[in-house]
């Protein structure tokens, strides 16, 4: 039992960092046209948000994707779940790697 309550807190901690990616790591976008598609999420790219109705100044600026009502967006659930397979495995890999060395 407790290893099944361990893995479901790493699995949330996991979703909860691949989310934190879209909404804190900025996007380059280089052009007027690029506005309209910006992709967020890391390490591969799950949210497609539209950033078109607004007009900075210069180019380029940098955006990060985040509950807006203002700006459309798209999910692609396999992508981010194969995002958040790949945040687990890390976190997954820490973990075991920190409990291997405090019972040494």
């Amino acid at each position: 039992m407790r290893r099944i309550l361990r893995y479901s807190m790493l699995a949330v901690i996991a979703a909860v960092l691949t989310v934190a990616t879209a909404m804190f790591i900025p996007q380059r976008v280089d052009d007027q046209t690029g506005l309209s598609v910006v992709r967020c999420g890391y390490p591969v790219a799950f949210i497609t948000q539209d950033f078109s109705r607004l007009d900075p100044p210069s180019f380029p600026q940098f955006y990060g994707c985040g509950p807006s009502l203002e700006d459309p967006c798209a999910i692609s659930w396999p992508a981010f779940f194969l995002s958040w397979l790949m945040v687990f495995i890390v976190v997954l890999g820490v973990y075991t790697a920190r409990q291997h060395f405090i019972r040494k």
